[in-house]
C-alpha cells in the first residue's frame, strides 16, 4: 500500500513526477488486487489435511498404511502427520504409519512435515475390511511440481484415453477396484481432484478443468472421470465430499454493507508455517485500514466497469487523503477484479479480469493470471503474473476473535515494467467464510526465501460488520 500511495500522491496537483521509473515494489503493490493492493499482502501458507472422497455404507473398516521417505535421500521421515478421511496418524522412527478404522470408499491421503511440501496421494480405493498400502514421498519445501492442468503437462499415459476401453483400463490402473458397468462420453468442466504423474508415481491435485472425458459408473454406483487427453483419473470437487478446509462460493456471499477493519503493522517479525493453527492476535498497531463492500453503482468510476457487481472501498489511516475503489464481480467459479478508481489516479484498468480467488477453495488448488496495466501518471506498462496456490487450512486467532475455519493462499507475484527494475514478492493471505480476507503478510522485493521472517506489511482483522446478503 505504501508504494502505491506514493505513486498516487505523485499524481496529485502540484506533485513532482519522479525522475526515473519507480521500483518494481511499487508496481507490485498497485498490481495486486484486493487486500494485497491496499496492504501489499496476501497469504498462502498452510496445512494440508487428507480428505474423504467417498465413504461407503457402514461395515467392516479397513486400514491405510505405508512408509514416508525423503525424495532426495530416500531415507525414512519420522514425525510426519498423515490425515485421511478425517482420521490422523503419524510416522514412527522408521517412517511407518497406519490409519485404521476407515470405511470402504475412495480417499486422498495428505501428509505434512516441517521443511517439506505437503503431499497429496493419488485417489485411493479401499475395500471393506482391507488393508491398503500407500507410501508417501516428501519433497523439500518449494520443490513439488503442482500442475495447473495435469492432463496437459502431467499425463498418466502419453496417448491418453482415446476409447472407452482405454478409460476402463486406466481407471483400473489408477485404483478403481470396483467393476465398471457403464462408460459414456462427457465433458469435465469445473474444479476436480485429479491424478497426475510425478517422477513416475501417481499424486493428485485440485485443478480447474475444461476437457473432453469419459464418465465411468461402477457396480457400486460411484462415478469417476477419465480425461481423454491424458488418461488422468478425476473426481469432481463438490460440497458433498465434505473436504477439510473446503470453502465454496456459497460461503462467500458478496454482502453489500460488509465492513472490515484491520491493524496494519509494518516491518514486523513473522514466523511462517504451512500448518495451523495460526495466531495473529499480537499484531496491533496505531495504523489501521478499512475495507467496505459497496454496490458497484455507488462507487465513483463505475461507468467504466459495467461488468462489475460490487466495489471494494479501501482506506488506510496513514493516508487519510486517499480512497481506492476496486471493481469486481463474483461468479460461481471465481472472484474477478477489473481495475480500480481513485480521485488522484482516475480509472486504471487491467488488460483482462484477474482472479483474486477461485471457488471452491480447496487444498492443492492452483491458478495463474497474467495481465498488463498502465501505472498512475506514467507512459509505460507493467506486465504482471500471479500464481496462487491454496496450501492449507485450520483455525486462526486475530484481534477480532478466533475463527475455526480458514484457508491459506500463497501468491508469488512477478512484475515487469517496460522501463525500470522488475522483481517478485511472496504474499500470503487467510480467508474465512462470510468475511473473506482476515490476515495477510507480504515479503520484501525479490525475497529469496518462500518462508521469510520479516513482513513488510502484516494485516490482522481488528473488527468487522457483516452486511446484508
Amino acid at each position: 500500500m505504501d508504494a502505491m500511495v506514493k505513486d498516487l500522491r505523485r499524481a496529485m496537483p502540484g506533485a513532482v513526477a519522479p525522475a526515473r521509473p519507480p521500483s518494481a515494489l511499487k508496481w507490485l503493490a498497485v498490481a495486486t488486487p484486493g487486500l494485497a493492493a491496499l496492504a501489499c499482502v496476501c497469504l498462502a501458507v498452510a496445512l494440508l489435511a487428507g480428505f474423504l472422497i467417498f465413504r461407503g455404507l457402514p461395515g467392516r473398516t479397513g486400514t491405510i498404511q505405508g512408509t514416508v521417505i525423503d525424495k532426495n535421500t530416500a531415507r525414512a521421515v519420522a514425525g510426519t502427520k498423515v490425515t485421511v478421511g478425517g482420521k490422523e496418524g503419524q510416522s514412527d522412527t522408521q517412517g511407518r504409519f497406519k490409519v485404521p478404522g476407515l470405511a470402504a470408499g475412495q480417499y486422498v491421503l495428505v501428509s505434512t512435515k516441517e521443511g517439506y511440501d505437503p503431499a497429496m496421494s493419488a485417489l485411493l480405493s479401499l475395500e471393506a475390511g482391507a488393508s491398503l498400502n500407500a507410501d508417501v514421498v516428501l519433497y523439500p519445501r518449494g520443490t513439488t511440481p503442482r500442475p495447473v492442468d495435469p492432463a496437459t503437462t502431467h499425463k498418466v499415459e502419453a496417448g491418453g484415453a482415446a476409447t472407452a476401453n482405454d478409460a476402463r483400463r486406466l481407471a483400473q490402473v489408477q485404483g478403481v477396484s470396483q467393476a465398471v458397468t457403464k462408460v459414456t462420453e462427457s465433458k469435465a468442466q469445473g474444479n476436480y481432484v485429479v491424478n497426475y504423474k510425478l517422477d513416475g508415481r501417481l499424486a493428485s491435485t485440485v485443478a480447474a478443468l475444461n476437457h473432453e472425458a469419459w464418465l465411468l459408473t461402477t457396480q457400486g454406483g460411484l462415478n469417476y472421470t477419465v480425461l481423454k487427453s491424458g488418461g488422468n483419473l478425476a473426481v469432481p470437487l463438490s460440497p458433498k465430499l465434505g473436504l477439510p478446509g473446503y470453502l465454496g462460493v456459497e460461503q462467500f456471499p458478496a454482502a453489500i454493507g460488509t465492513e472490515l477493519t484491520y491493524y496494519v503493522t509494518q516491518n514486523a517479525t513473522v514466523s511462517l508455517d504451512f500448518q495451523g493453527p495460526w495466531d495473529f492476535s499480537r499484531y496491533t498497531s496505531a495504523n489501521t485500514g478499512e475495507h467496505a463492500i459497496l454496490a458497484a453503482s455507488a462507487a465513483p468510476g463505475a461507468e467504466r466497469f459495467p461488468q462489475a457487481d460490487s466495489a471494494l472501498r479501501m482506506t488506510q489511516s496513514q493516508y487519510p487523503d486517499l480512497t481506492i475503489y476496486f471493481f469486481r464481480k463474483q461468479t460461481p467459479s471465481s472472484l474477478f477484479y477489473y481495475g480500480y478508481y481513485s480521485k488522484q489516479a482516475g480509472v486504471v484498468t487491467h488488460s483482462q479480469p484477474v482472479r483474486e480467488y477461485i471457488f471452491p477453495l480447496a487444498i492443492g488448488a492452483t491458478w495463474t493470471d497474467e495481465y498488463t496495466y498502465t501505472p498512475v501518471a506514467q507512459a509505460f506498462r507493467v506486465d504482471v503474473k500471479h500464481t496462487h496456490t491454496v496450501v492449507g487450512w485450520g483455525p486462526i486467532s486475530l484481534p477480532a476473535g478466533r475463527f475455526e475455519s480458514s484457508v491459506m493462499i500463497q501468491n508469488k507475484m512477478d512484475a515487469r515494467p517496460s522501463m525500470g527494475q522488475g522483481g517478485h514478492t511472496w504474499t500470503y493471505y487467510w480467508l474465512v467464510p462470510r468475511l473473506g480476507y482476515v490476515a495477510g503478510i507480504m515479503s520484501k522485493l525479490n525475497e529469496p526465501q518462500e518462508l521469510f521472517t520479516t513482513g513488510t506489511n502484516v494485516w490482522a482483522l481488528k473488527s468487522y460488520k457483516v452486511g446484508a446478503k
